[in-house]
C-alpha cells in the first residue's frame, strides 16, 4: 500500500502526521509513505530526517490583506500557485501509484484530496483541533473517512459516520520521574517550577505577559519558583536578561529537542492553545495555563475553551490585562496544591492512550 501524507503548517499539523507514518511502518512494513508539504525548510527537514521521502509543493494559505486590487492580484497569483501545485500533485499521484491520501488539514491537503477522489484513490482527512479549519470542513464532503482529535469536533461534520482516533502524540515523549527531571536539567528539586513556550504560533506574547507576570509577583513569590522557558529563536538573549534583572532561576532556551524531559519536570506550564501541545499536556497530567492565539480561525480559542469546561486548564486570553490574570493564577496555584492535583487529573483524563495506532487501523483498513 502507497500513501500520500499531505502536513503542513504548524507543528499541530505536522507531529501528528509524523507519528501516524511511524506506526504506520510499525505495523505493516510493506506500506510505503511519501509526505506532501510546503517549500518551509522546517517542513522538509523534520519528515526527511524521520527517513521519509518528500515531495513540496510551492503554495501557502491566501493572506488577502489590503485594497480591492491588492487582494485582487493576490488571488490571482494564489490561483497560478494552486493550479500549479495540483498539476504536480496530479502527476505524483500518478508516478508513484499512490492507493490512499492522508490530509492533516491545509491547502495542500485541499490539492490532493480532490484530485485523489477523481482519480479513484482513497482518502482520509484528519481534523486536530476542537472546531474545523475550512480546508477540513470542505474535504469532509468527498472524503472516504473522517477522524477527529477531539469528541467535541464531531458536531460540526454534517456525516454521521466521523471517527474518534484522538490526536497522535509526537514519538519519543517519555515521562520520566520530576525530580529526576529537575536533577539532569540542574534544577531545585524542591522548587516549585513553571515551563512557559509559546509553539510555533506565536511566542512574543507569550515570553513578554508572562515576564511581566513574574513582575507583579512579590518576592517572595520569585523565590519560591524556578523557570523553564523556551523562547524562540530571536527572544533568547532579551528573555535571559530579563530574568537576570528579576533575581529569577532560570533555564532559558532558543528551543530543546527534549521537550518530554521539560514536561517532566514543571508543575505548571504557561503555553499556547493548539492541538498538538493540548495533547501533550494531557499526557503528562500537566496543569497549564492556555494562552489562545487569536488569529487562524480562533482554533486555539476553541480548544482553551474545551479544556476550561472540563476544569483541565486556566485560560488568560491575548488581551491587555493577560499579565495581570497569568499572575493571580500563580499566586492561586502556589497557595493550594490541591488545586494543582486535581487538575492534573482532570487534564489526564482527556488523553486517549494510543491515538496513533487508532488512526493507523483506520488508514490500513482504506485498503
Amino acid at each position: 500500500m502507497k500513501i500520500l501524507i499531505c502536513a503542513s503548517g504548524s507543528g499541530g499539523h505536522i507531529y501528528p502526521a509524523l507519528s501516524l507514518s511511524e506506526e504506520l511502518r510499525i505495523l505493516d512494513r510493506t506500506v510505503e509513505i511519501i509526505f506532501l508539504c510546503t517549500k518551509k525548510d522546517i517542513e522538509k527537514k523534520i519528515f526527511s530526517s524521520a527517513g521519509f521521502p518528500v515531495v513540496s509543493v510551492d503554495i501557502l494559505p491566501l493572506s488577502c490583506n489590503g485594497n480591492f486590487f491588492v487582494c485582487l492580484l493576490k488571488k490571482v497569483y494564489f490561483l497560478l500557485k494552486f493550479i500549479k501545485a495540483g498539476i504536480r500533485v496530479f502527476f505524483l499521484l500518478l508516478q508513484f501509484k499512490i492507493d490512499a491520501v492522508i490530509g492533516f488539514g491545509g491547502i495542500g491537503s485541499v490539492a490532493a484530496i480532490v484530485l485523489a477522489k477523481i482519480l479513484g484513490k482513497r482518502t482520509l482527512i484528519c481534523e486536530q483541533n476542537i472546531y474545523p479549519g475550512r480546508a477540513n470542513l470542505f474535504l469532509a464532503k468527498i472524503s472516504d473517512k473522517v477522524a477527529i482529535g477531539f469528541i467535541e469536533s464531531r458536531k460540526y461534520f454534517k456525516r454521521g459516520d466521523v471517527i474518534f482516533t484522538g490526536n497522535p502524540l509526537r514519538k519519543g515523549l517519555k515521562k520520566i520521574f520530576k525530580i529526576s527531571a529537575r536533577q539532569s536539567l540542574g534544577l531545585d528539586p524542591d522548587k516549585f517550577t513553571i515551563l512557559v513556550f509559546g509553539g510555533s504560533q506565536g511566542a512574543n506574547f507569550v515570553n513578554n505577559s508572562f515576564i511581566q507576570a513574574l513582575k507583579l509577583c512579590t518576592d517572595s513569590e520569585k523565590r519560591g519558583v524556578q523557570i523553564i522557558h523556551l523562547t524562540g529563536e530571536t527572544e533568547e538573549l532579551r528573555v535571559k536578561a530579563e530574568y537576570k534583572k528579576l533575581d529569577v532561576l532560570a533555564l532559558v532556551f532558543a528551543y530543546s529537542s527534549d521537550i518530554g524531559s521539560l514536561y517532566s519536570a514543571a508543575d505548571l506550564a504557561v503555553c499556547r492553545a493548539g492541538a498538538a501541545t493540548l495533547n501533550e499536556i494531557s499526557y503528562f497530567a500537566l496543569p497549564t495555563i492556555l494562552v489562545p492565539y487569536p488569529y487562524a480561525y480562533a482554533h486555539q480559542i476553541a480548544n482553551a475553551e474545551f479544556m476550561a469546561k472540563h476544569r483541565a486548564a486556566f485560560v488568560a486570553l491575548q488581551n491587555a490585562r493577560c499579565a495581570f490574570h497569568i499572575q493571580k493564577i500563580i499566586r492561586r496555584v502556589l497557595n493550594d496544591y490541591g488545586l494543582l492535583k486535581s487538575m492534573s487529573k482532570l487534564v489526564s483524563n482527556l488523553h486517549v492512550p494510543d491515538a496513533a495506532g487508532n488512526l493507523a487501523a483506520q488508514v490500513l483498513n482504506l485498503r
